[in-house]
């Protein structure tokens, strides 16, 4: 996208306040987000918003670059996409000219620019139900049109107290599924017994995420107000609806390396060096310090190395940029794997297979340092 009036001024004598409007725009978007009832990679999701926020004040990322990358954030609904991106923009500029009214006209000309690109002058309305509304029925919309609606969460939970309940969560990428008790439940605060390594799972995540079943319409997602670990005990609050819980959108579980691992990036003529994020059966994720902005889409080659059963393997991969996102401050590079009958492909199996096993083993280790 072209460059704006006043842009240069707006950045330089602007900048702490665009650093705070940064953080306020990103937490707007966490809130609508949370208002549709719709899960998100938290990392993934603030990344993406991160680089919308950057490229409104003008620095370069490309519309479809900006779209596609929040997309990928929620499903490929465009419309929740834009939906967040307007009502967020609208929040900043108020903010904005409350601080700083002396670079009002300049930021109208940088939103203008950013809302021409994006199409963002049409109106884009998703219905929201009342507060007490919510509270009574946790409706889920799926496309705009078609709402399905539920019943109490709390009601739900106390008809299901005499059945079992599955939790399900991630531990460093591995998914950790086990039964559940209900040992108590008041007051809208839900006490569960289940095994030790689920708990730990739970504290991992930050959330438990009870799953949809018998008496149970919808996956759960819950906050954690305290645990027991000796007596396998987690009491939880408040509860919502979560149609998008993570471990069960992911087709391979997305493993951590057991070492740094330096892998080199070739795009075209381009050539960035970042470490390995992680790896999965399906593709893998690279972060550097200064990486360039890359188009999703783009095709890219991967080399790094591999340890196998103490034998050091090179990995020649190729690969698909689903987007690129600035992640704490870095470059993340968030790739599938372009053909799955690839040579090394072999090696990216065992590989994954070991560190699945290593990391339940460290988790089965961590539960055992309890008893």
């Amino acid at each position: 996208m072209q460059k704006y009036e006043g842009y240069e001024s707006l950045i330089l004598q602007c900048e702490t306040l665009l650093n705070q409007c940064e953080i306020d725009f990103v937490k707007k978007a966490k809130s609508l987000l949370k208002e549709q009832d719709f899960y998100a990679d938290p990392d993934d999701f603030e990344s993406a918003m991160s680089v919308a926020f950057r490229a409104i004040i003008g620095y370069g990322t490309s519309a479809k670059s900006v779209l596609d990358g929040l997309k990928t954030c929620l499903n490929k609904d465009e419309k929740l996409a834009k939906y967040i991106l307007k009502n967020s923009i609208l929040d900043f500029k108020k903010n904005f000219k409350e601080k700083e009214p002396r670079f009002e006209n300049t930021l109208e000309a940088a939103i203008f620019r950013f809302n021409d690109n994006f199409g963002l002058d049409e109106d884009i309305v998703i219905e929201k139900a009342g507060q007490e509304e919510q509270i009574q029925t946790n409706t889920i919309s799926f496309d705009g049109a078609n709402t399905l609606v539920f019943g109490d969460i709390f009601w739900e939970l106390k008809a299901a107290k005499e059945s079992e309940l599955w939790l399900l969560n991630l531990y460093k990428g591995v998914p950790i599924k086990n039964k559940a008790k209900i040992t108590d439940i008041e007051n809208e605060k839900l006490s569960l017994k289940t095994e030790l390594i689920q708990l730990l799972a739970i504290k991992e995540e930050g959330s438990a995420f009870i799953l949809k079943g018998e008496n149970i319409s919808s996956d759960i997602e819950c906050r954690v107000l305290n645990f027991n670990f000796g007596a396998g005990m987690v009491m939880l609050e408040p509860f919502r609806r979560s149609t998008k819980t993570a471990a069960l959108l992911r087709a391979h579980p997305r493993l951590q390396p057991s070492k740094l691992t330096p892998v080199s990036l070739l795009c075209d003529d381009k050539r960035i060096d970042a470490q390995l994020f992680d790896i999965s059966r399906g593709g893998l994720g690279a972060i550097c310090a200064d990486g360039l902005r890359l188009q999703a889409g783009s095709k890219l080659k991967a080399i790094f190395n591999l340890e196998i059963a103490g034998a050091l393997k090179q990995i020649d991969l190729n690969l698909e940029l689903v987007i690129a996102l600035n992640y704490q401050g870095t470059m993340r590079y968030c790739c599938k794997i372009a053909d799955t009958t690839q040579p090394c492909m072999s090696d990216i199996f065992a590989y994954t297979d070991i560190r699945q096993k290593e990391t339940l083993d460290e988790l089965s280790k961590k539960a055992q340092d309890f008893l």
